[in-house]
């Protein structure tokens, strides 16, 4: 993660990502699956579903 109280630290790492290629691949590929997983509008109306059916689960158990 590219996060660091350290100004000269943070220089370091973004020096790092800027050199090494394979990192920047791992990481845009890391977030992409992150994305997809839990932000994307399809995980969206997924968890929102997910949530109506428990709602209605709930409901008719009641």
């Amino acid at each position: 993660m590219l996060v660091e109280d350290d100004p000269y630290e943070f220089i370091n790492k973004i020096k790092l990502l800027m050199e090494n290629v394979q990192l920047r691949s791992d990481i845009s590929e890391n977030v992409r699956k992150y994305y997809n997983e839990h932000l994307s509008p399809e995980s969206a109306l997924n968890m929102h579903l997910e949530y109506l059916k428990e709602i209605e689960k709930d409901e008719s158990t009641n």
